[in-house]
């Protein structure tokens, strides 16, 4: 689920320039626009992709959460944040996987 997030995380460079977050924060790395003082250029149109934009830095920068009651389990996408939300999760469990067969998954 998180390779699929991030893979699909992506918006067009235009769309951006069109909401203001056409820069990014040299002190908390977020998109803020050109004109900001704390704004430097974005350097993601080196790429591959210039005219493509990634929003995440890796499928680890993806936490999801699953809460609810028994009956009631959803999963969710919560962001977030701090100096350098999209390098790394603030918190993180590895919660390890069980078959309710038995054995291995």
């Amino acid at each position: 689920m998180r390779t699929f997030i991030y893979e699909h995380a992506v918006r067009p460079r235009s769309e951006l320039v069109t909401v203001g977050k056409d820069a990014i924060s040299h002190h908390t790395r977020w998109r803020l626009p050109g004109d900001h003082p704390d704004a430097v250029p974005d350097a993601a149109n080196t790429g591959v992709t210039p005219d493509s934009v990634p929003l995440l830095a890796s499928p680890a920068s993806v936490q999801i959460v699953v809460a609810g009651a028994n009956n009631a389990g959803v999963s969710a996408v919560v962001e977030i944040f701090g100096l350098a939300p999209r390098e790394r999760p603030s918190s993180y469990s590895t919660i390890e996987s069980v078959n309710p067969a038995g054995g291995e998954l």
